[in-house]
């Protein structure tokens, strides 16, 4: 079976939560899925700093010989048939996808993860959570040929 980690700087409201836990027994169909949320240093004046600190948590959480998805703003733009090939293409593989905090990450430490990148806007990081859950779970939809993907 898939195994799925998201890795992500920072929690979620009450009302993006239920909508997570929602899409994430939806997913659970199809894969074992797992949540890191991490500490975000908000308090940290040194945006070099906080970046350093919360990258060492998401080093820390990385799931062992799991393929690495970094998601920024640098990484390829695909649609939703290609993110489903690419979950196709590893299955029965481990993903972990990677969140940073809302100053991103060092990217040095991600030379060999692939990057993927949802748009050139930028959106609220509870709501990119709720982005990235829905679009695994319609990565599955496609992949299963559901009605869900049209």
């Amino acid at each position: 079976m898939t195994k799925i980690k998201i890795v992500a700087v920072g929690s979620l409201s009450p009302k993006f939560k239920s909508l997570d836990e929602e899409y994430a027994k939806q997913v659970g169909h199809f894969c074992s899925l797992s949540l890191s949320e991490l500490k975000e240093f908000s308090e940290e004046k040194n945006i070099e700093v906080k970046k350093e600190k919360e990258t060492k948590l998401i080093l820390d959480a990385l799931m062992p010989n799991s393929k690495v998805i970094l998601l920024s703003l640098k990484g390829k733009q695909i649609d939703s048939i290609a993110f489903s090939k690419l979950i196709e293409m590893n299955t029965n593989q481990s993903f972990t996808f990677i969140i940073g905090g809302s100053d991103g990450v060092c990217e040095e430490h991600f030379e060999s993860a692939q990057k993927l990148s949802f748009s050139q806007m930028t959106f609220p990081h509870q709501l990119f959570r709720i982005m990235l859950i829905e679009q695994i779970y319609r990565a599955f939809m496609i992949l299963n040929n559901s009605k869900y993907h049209k």
